[in-house]
């Protein structure tokens, strides 16, 4: 999956469960990817500010987004379904 579909897919999908964090295992099967794929990811998003990871040192066992996150995602609703990221 590109870079810019896994962002919109973690995004969408995250902001359905807010404010809930989501196990990142759990999250890799919804936004179909692998978790260390997807941990890498999230870490990236989350130093951007709009995911919140969860966990002990580097191992990332949940993510949760932000406020700032919900905004973006807020600002522009139909470029974070996370239908429309789908492979398939």
């Amino acid at each position: 999956m590109q870079s810019s579909n896994l962002t919109r897919a973690v995004l969408g999908t995250l902001a359905e469960a807010y404010p809930i964090a989501i196990n990142l295992n759990a999250l890799a099967g919804e936004v179909h990817c692998e978790p260390e794929a997807l941990h890498r990811h999230l870490r990236l998003l989350h130093d951007l500010g709009a995911v919140h990871a969860k966990g002990r040192g580097a191992l990332m066992e949940s993510a949760a987004l932000t406020e700032a996150g919900l905004a973006l995602v807020r600002r522009h609703p139909l470029a974070f379904d996370p239908g429309s990221a789908s492979p398939h």
